[in-house]
């Protein structure tokens, strides 16, 4: 026993010995780094005020549109199981976590476009860390204990940052916001349109061009989720990837390029419309390649398998390989200036979104093609502008800016199905189909098929404008990427199922009594096949 209390100086004494001996290896590191960092003249990047312009108040409603609250669509390690979405909606970080410099409501949580988790991942596959994250070495700790040290700096410095740093009022914001995807929906619209027109060809491999145009917008929209670089500026230093997202949520601009462009450029009730015309064997051809032979329900089953699993499947690819692209361009990608985004581009754009609309409204009530000049009441039948893109984009932020408060106000009830989302793909194609109906069938009222000449332009400009831009594919594989695989899977067929039978029982109904007649307009791409 008395050895036992000998011992016990010596036990004591190491026992001290060893926790000096952590201290300095923990404090030592984080010393030296302030150290270094206050030589080179980087500590202040932790009392700076601001990078830039002043921050955007984001209206609370933001957090319901689904664009925000994906993850980014190359997955990290911790997010295999590809529930971000419902995790964060069913009250994460992101209800608590403000933005640096940016005053949020935790409401963006709703948006895909705006906060997506990765579609891939970016974390090595070295069976060796995980290890190493089961097991702490003395070296982690001591890594840990530095990152912990210099968020707690970085968090008191944000608290100072968020009373200091002016703000624009949340009223602004959000008509800075619908300025944006009032002028990105008639962009995406046009997007659209022209991409139709390029994929339509004699002997065309793949006879829907919307095709393409989904796909495109599906890259843009993996590309612009996953990227870092545009947007840098906006955040102040030293922030992480989980809180860049956070701050690039709330740029109006990012708003207006996710879901104002590429949900625009994007429709999924033009993609339902050709899987029923492929059930119907009613796709367009060009005239060369004459009238498409009779076939039986077999093929036409396989007719609309093939659309559906080309659209879904290259879509959802496209969304992979934008966030690759993002990735691998990250270096050579510029900067955006904070300044000039908040003093010249906001501006500018409220001037070109409301201009823009105002302008396309005029140009379809006066087409500039008329004959004999705008204000000629000659014969229409020349007349192009108007059936086949001034209807369109006049009726295309309507459309937008309904899919867009529909995710505000839907996407944030039930995690596991974005409900807005969904209501807006389902009523897009419902209308969708009841404006083709009434394009090609008599209208008693009138007895002129379409109702005649400008009533027929104006279902076209309902169909690619208005149906066209409440629809959206971009964010549909976004959120499908998103949810839990089986909700995913769900989701995906639950949307695609639904919203093909009701296409079937409204087209169908119309189409299979042989009262479709051929439109009176120029009705966009199928005008090629007359060469």
């Amino acid at each position: 026993m008395k050895d036992s209390f000998t011992a016990l100086p010596s036990l004591n004494k190491w026992s001290r010995g060893l926790s000096a001996t952590c201290r300095r290896q923990c404090v030592c590191p984080y010393r030296s780094f302030m150290d270094t960092a206050s030589k080179r003249g980087n500590v202040s990047v932790f009392r700076q005020e601001s990078r830039g312009g002043p921050a955007y108040d984001e209206p609370r409603a933001f957090s319901n549109l689904t664009e925000n609250s994906e993850p980014i669509p190359v997955a990290e390690t911790e997010r295999r199981n590809s529930a971000y979405l419902e995790d964060q909606r069913h009250g994460g970080c992101f209800q608590t976590t403000h933005a640096r410099r940016f005053s949020l409501a935790g409401s963006e949580i709703s948006l895909s476009e705006l906060a997506a988790p990765p579609p891939i991942d970016t974390q090595p596959n070295d069976p060796s860390e995980f290890r190493e994250d089961r097991e702490p070495s003395p070296s982690r700790l001591t890594e840990r204990l530095h990152e912990i040290s210099l968020h707690t700096i970085d968090e008191e410095a944000n608290g100072q940052r968020e009373q200091q740093s002016p703000t624009i009022p949340r009223f602004a914001t959000e008509f800075i916001t619908v300025s944006y995807l009032l002028f990105f929906s008639i962009l995406g619209t046009l997007a659209r349109l022209g991409m139709q027109w390029l994929t339509f060809y004699p002997n065309v491999v793949v006879s829907t061009p919307v095709l393409w145009a989904n796909v495109g917008g599906s890259l843009i929209m993996g590309f612009l989720v996953e990227e870092r670089k545009f947007f840098e500026n906006f955040m102040p230093p030293g922030q992480g990837k989980d809180q860049f997202r956070k701050t690039k949520k709330t740029i109006p601009l990012f708003i207006g390029l996710t879901t104002g462009f590429c949900g625009s450029f994007t429709s999924f009730s033009s993609f339902m419309r050709d899987a029923f015309l492929a059930i119907s064997n009613n796709l367009p051809t060009f005239a060369d390649q004459g009238v498409p032979m009779n076939r039986n329900g077999g093929y036409s089953f396989e007719a609309v398998l093939a659309v559906l699993i080309c659209t879904i499947g290259l879509c959802l690819g496209a969304l992979i390989l934008g966030a690759h692209l993002a990735l691998m361009l990250h270096p050579r990608l510029p900067k955006m200036s904070q300044t000039f985004v908040n003093k010249f581009m906001d501006r500018l754009c409220v001037i070109l979104g409301w201009g823009c609309w105002v302008g396309a409204v005029m140009l379809s009530i006066w087409p500039p093609d008329r004959v004999g000049g705008p204000a000629h009441q000659a014969s229409q039948r020349q007349e192009l502008w108007r059936g086949q893109a001034l209807f369109a984009i006049s009726f295309a932020p309507l459309g937008c800016l309904a899919r867009f408060y529909a995710s505000l106000w839907l996407n944030g009830k039930i995690s596991a199905f974005p409900l807005g989302t969904f209501l807006v793909n389902f009523t897009a194609t419902a209308l969708e189909g009841i404006f083709y109906d009434l394009q090609r069938v008599k209208i008693p009222s009138v007895g002129l098929i379409g109702g005649g000449m400008t009533s027929c332009q104006i279902f076209q400009g309902l169909q690619d404008g208005f149906c066209g831009c409440l629809s959206t594919v971009s964010t549909w594989v976004l959120e499908i990427q998103g949810l839990r695989r089986s909700h995913g899977y769900i989701y995906a067929l639950t949307t695609t199922i639904t919203s093909l039978s009701l296409m079937i029982a409204v087209m169908g109904s119309v189409a299979w009594s042989d009262d479709w007649s051929t439109p009176v307009c120029n009705t966009g791409y199928p005008n090629k096949v007359s060469g």
